[in-house]
């Protein structure tokens, strides 16, 4: 569930990303995920 605040807070303080650009990346990669969970939750007949 803090997967985008824990990433977030380690790119821009540890790497040196701007903000926008670290929500940027947080974002795009989430939405891999949530496409992984979905297609697990189809595949799996996990869905009312």
């Amino acid at each position: 569930m803090a997967f985008g605040v824990l990433t977030n807070t380690l790119l821009v303080s540890v790497v040196g990303l701007a903000p926008a650009r670290a929500s940027a990346s947080v974002h795009l990669v989430e939405t891999f995920t949530t496409a992984a969970s979905a297609i697990s939750h189809i595949f799996h007949k996990n869905v009312n």
